[in-house]
């Protein structure tokens, strides 16, 4: 049987949890832009297989891999690619990478799913 061993000290803040308990769970929505970077990991960034104008939809490759290590990226959601431009990305440097910037349609459609081959 496994025991959890506790240690003296370490930090304890308070929990808060009557913030979270005052008001019903609610869906997030679909943001007005969407800024998907090509760049997801240390490796090598995906290449954009998109143009700006093109309509896309949810789970559709825009990005593919390009390099040992690379991964492609899909939409989030369906609408349309308003840019391919550098944006800062979630980094703690604040830098910026080129991203995919698609504007959603609101409809949130999926691409026809082919299934694993």
């Amino acid at each position: 049987m496994r025991k959890v061993f506790d240690f003296h000290g370490g930090i304890h803040p308070p929990e808060n949890k009557q913030q979270s308990l005052s008001t019903p769970i609610q869906t997030a929505g679909i943001p007005a832009e969407l800024v998907l970077p090509l760049s997801q990991h240390i490796g090598a960034p995906a290449v954009a297989v998109v143009r700006v104008g093109q309509a896309v939809l949810k789970g559709q490759v825009i990005a593919d891999a390009d390099g040992f290590v690379s991964v492609p990226v899909h939409a989030s959601t369906s609408g349309e690619v308003v840019a391919i431009e550098s944006r800062q990305i979630p980094h703690p440097s604040g830098m910026t990478a080129p991203c995919i910037i698609i504007k959603p349609d609101g409809k949130d459609q999926w691409i026809e799913h082919s299934g694993l081959s």
